[in-house]
């Protein structure tokens, strides 16, 4: 089992982008609550309170008027029904995951770690989810319209497909927010970004769009004639589009494929630093119109209007256009194409944290060999860091410590950590870091898994670093068996994928034609087998 898929990459990339976790406005208390019941299953009524301080499966009703505190350490894996009216309160350092959520009506607000849908999840009516922590959205049946915020420095991740079809029903982000799967915004559903949304499966858009900051969408994109789609920073395609219904764009939309404006479709732009970039072929049949900029690498086939504002106000575009209604254009073969890393204008806004943590730590690496769990990371600059505790699972949920290693302290240096965990079993075996500094403050890394007993052993260096024309990687393989090697840039686009078999021994395989890559940071991600690597690269 791969430990390392499509979603792992883009949360390192938001390692390069936000916060994994805030601590402004965090829950500080680390005890029960005055008269709370502590640690015990069963149905709380209008002013009971259950105090979750230790691990708990047992089944648990919140009625009208009850609440839930899970504090740090505390651990909720039950069957929880929560009535409209009750509440939820997970605090930093606490884990709320229940098994099943049927029903589930009640306010959920997370400081902590939460995940929903494990073995079934419905949003009823009244329910509200408030995240500023880290939350995992397994599977969502919606019911019933609600609103879900996303904060400033919070993480949300959907590993499968969502479906927000209930009109009224609003997701607001401020922080991350990453859809591993398909998603699709029904009618009357609004998505309201200040901070970055990363779609890896198809994304159809019924309702509105409003963006302030970052939006991605790297499968198929869908609009019929809904709600419209406003940009006002930047919106990122990467395949081909097209556009059935209003699209506003005072930002960077761009789309590495190509465009097709239908007849009840339009793009207007009224902010003269607004660019639409496309790197394929133009095909309008409905309205583009702006005095802004036009750039496109294919061919413009007009069969509608594109048209400047007046005179005064042209609409810039980098080539002639033939055919169609045109107006108040202005031919500017030497336009610069924007992309994400150059494009910046005055009409965004990003709500997303910028809270130093007191570490930046690289993607945990497992191999398993010789019976034994191979764990290395490392840190990019620790504040005030005191331990890294090792934590071990055998079903991805329920981790329990197995060691621990004192961190650095005060570094903004690279430091390469190391932990080997004995043991002789078979199976996937699930691992992650948890460092704590010396104000009790917690940091997450990724879960890594390993397959024991039936994979190969892989040893992978990469070099140079910084680089610049070339990427080696060297991987040495116990057995034969393909190999895939991507470069992603730090928005999470791929710059570079090559896939062969490689034999068993030692294999060089390189990445070319890198020196008209910008300056930046850029990340390597090598599958060999069941194993996966990944390394953040400079040029």
């Amino acid at each position: 089992m791969r430990h390392f898929n499509i979603l792992s990459i883009r949360f390192i990339v938001r390692l390069f982008l936000v916060t994994a976790a805030c601590n402004a406005g965090i829950q500080a208390s680390a005890q029960c609550p005055a008269g709370s019941v502590s640690n015990t299953g069963g149905t709380y009524n209008s002013g009971e309170t259950v105090c979750i301080s230790l691990p708990v499966t047992s089944s648990i009703t919140l009625n009208n008027g009850a609440k839930m505190v899970v504090i740090n350490n505390g651990a909720y894996t039950g069957n929880i029904t929560a009535n409209a009216g009750s509440q939820i309160i997970v605090q930093n350092g606490g884990t709320f995951t229940p098994t099943v959520a049927n029903s589930f009506a009640a306010t959920l607000t997370n400081y902590g770690t939460a995940q929903l849908g494990t073995a079934g999840l419905s949003l009823a009516s009244g329910a509200s989810i408030i995240n500023n922590g880290s939350f995992n959205w397994i599977a969502w049946n919606q019911n019933a319209a609600l609103t879900v915020t996303n904060n400033a420095c919070g993480s949300m991740h959907f590993t499968s497909t969502t479906n927000l079809n209930q009109s009224g029903t609003v997701l607001t982000n401020k922080g991350f927010l990453n859809f591993a799967s398909n998603m699709t915004l029904g009618n009357g559903c609004t998505l309201n970004n200040t901070g970055q949304v990363i779609f890896n499966g198809s994304f159809t858009a019924l309702g509105r769009v409003y963006n302030q900051w970052k939006i991605s969408v790297l499968n198929t994109f869908n609009s019929n004639s809904g709600d419209s789609i406003i940009n006002l920073y930047q919106m990122l395609f990467r395949n081909s589009i097209t556009f059935n219904n209003s699209v506003r764009n005072e930002g960077l939309l761009w789309t590495q494929g190509s465009l097709t404006i239908n007849g009840a479709g339009s793009v207007t732009m009224n902010f003269s630093n607004a660019q639409l970039r496309i790197n394929g072929a133009l095909q309008n049949n409905g309205t583009l119109k702006g005095p802004s900029q036009l750039y496109v690498s294919g061919s413009i086939n007009n069969n509608g209007t594109i048209s400047g504002i007046s005179n005064i106000a042209p609409l810039q575009v980098n080539q002639n256009i033939n055919n169609g209604t045109r107006q108040f254009l202005f031919v500017n073969t030497s336009m610069t194409p924007y992309d994400t890393a150059t494009y910046t204008n005055t009409r965004g806004f990003n709500d997303i944290c910028t809270t130093t943590l007191p570490v930046e730590l690289s993607p945990l690496q497992a191999v398993y060999r010789n019976n034994a769990t191979q764990l290395s990371w490392s840190t990019y600059t620790e504040i005030n860091t005191q331990n890294f505790y090792i934590e071990f699972s055998r079903n991805g949920v329920d981790f329990t410590t197995i060691g621990s290693t004192p961190a650095a302290g005060n570094t903004n240096s690279r430091v390469n950590y190391n932990y080997n965990h004995n043991i002789v079993t078979t199976g996937t075996l699930y691992y992650r870091i948890r460092e704590v500094d010396i104000d009790g403050k917690v940091t997450y890394s990724n879960i890594a898994s390993v397959r024991a007993g039936s994979t190969a052993n892989v040893a992978i260096n990469v070099q140079p670093n910084p680089f610049t024309d070339k990427i080696n990687c060297n991987i040495e393989l116990s057995k034969a068996g393909p190999v895939t090697i991507i470069l992603y840039n730090s928005n999470g686009s791929i710059i570079q994928r090559i896939t062969q078999q490689a034999q068993a021994g030692i294999n060089r395989i390189s990445l070319n034609n890198l020196s008209i890559l910008a300056s930046g940071v850029y990340m390597v991600n090598i599958t060999a087998g069941e194993q996966n690597f990944v390394q953040k690269v400079v040029k």
